[in-house]
């Protein structure tokens, strides 16, 4: 078992397979020089307990055009086993990064004080549309429209497709039994314990709304976040989910930031973080964390958004 111990930022020394970093000097304090911040295109797991947080296994993939963080101070905090594989910009981590039976790291960890939400003063997108009480399609081509939902899913071969706009779901929004789903500039909105599944050989086709989130969970809301069963799953755009688990198991493409409780990546899943994704100008529909007029606060993790913007607007 090979562990990454990411306490120190001092020469890193190899041995038979451990790779450790070398003792401080006594009485020195820890020097965190890992990221800290997932930006547009990064992965920010932000559980400060779990061990491990980042869990991966089994020829599990992880590649990210941006920065890793992982605030966990567990021991593990992050786990990759089994030919596992992260690759990234940089990774930081708080607590201690293992890898084992040829699980590696591409780079080194090093250590991180945490990761930055980069959404914590956002609120939760608004539909204008009213409340449905179901929107399942089972089987058939069906599109639907913006509104209030209490299920959001296609079902049995059926062909979802999604109209513009915010869709607010407080139960689940799934993908099973071989159906598609497709929508351009569509916000999934999760309240409560609702849900996402996408599994069982379907297409997950979306691309986010103004608002820049193609999934967000609202406050309070954590409930799970699954892809399995040999899908696909094409999503432009931030994914929030900050008291989430997201467990995937099979093949996720994100152009945009993800931002999760904890992440579980397994046996032959890839997930790939994309460049491309820009953070949404003020006005677009969040609110709390751009720099406004109003004199609204800008929020820390945001700064490296704005600065890959041509032009904010005042």
């Amino acid at each position: 078992m090979a562990t990454l111990a990411t306490r120190f930022t001092t020469a890193v020394a190899v041995t038979a397979g451990l790779v450790t970093l070398a003792a401080p000097v006594a009485g020195a304090t820890p020097v965190a020089s890992g990221p800290t911040t997932c930006a547009t295109d990064g992965v920010c797991v932000l559980s400060s307990t779990a061990s491990p947080s980042l869990n991966m296994s089994n020829n599990a993939k992880l590649a990210v055009a941006g920065n890793v963080v992982v605030s966990s101070s567990a021991n593990p905090a992050a786990d990759v086993e089994g030919s596992a594989n992260v690759t990234a910009a940089a990774i930081g981590v708080v607590g201690v990064a293992r890898s084992g039976n040829a699980g590696t790291y591409n780079p080194t960890p090093l250590v991180s004080t945490g990761a930055v939400n980069p959404f914590a003063s956002s609120t939760a997108p608004t539909t204008s549309g009213g409340t449905v009480a179901n929107g399942v399609a089972n089987g058939g081509s069906v599109t639907l429209s913006p509104g209030t939902y209490t299920s959001l899913g296609a079902q049995n071969g059926a062909r979802l497709t999604l109209n513009p706009g915010v869709y607010v779901v407080t139960s689940s929004f799934f993908n099973t039994g071989g159906s598609t789903i497709t929508g351009s500039g569509v916000t999934i909105v999760l309240q409560g314990t609702a849900t996402v599944s996408l599994s069982n050989g379907t297409s997950t086709t979306l691309t986010n709304a103004s608002n820049g989130f193609v999934l967000y969970y609202a406050s309070g809301a954590a409930g799970s976040l699954t892809v399995s069963g040999s899908s696909a799953v094409n999503l432009t755009g931030a994914i929030y989910a900050p008291q989430s688990a997201a467990n995937i198991q099979s093949n996720l493409d994100l152009t945009g930031p993800l931002v999760v409780n904890t992440l579980t990546i397994g046996s032959g899943a890839g997930v790939d973080v994309l460049a491309g994704w820009e953070a949404p100008l003020p006005g677009a529909g969040i609110t709390g964390f751009f720099a406004l007029a109003g004199g609204a606060t800008l929020g820390l993790g945001m700064l490296s958004m704005l600065g890959r913007r041509r032009r904010v607007a005042a």
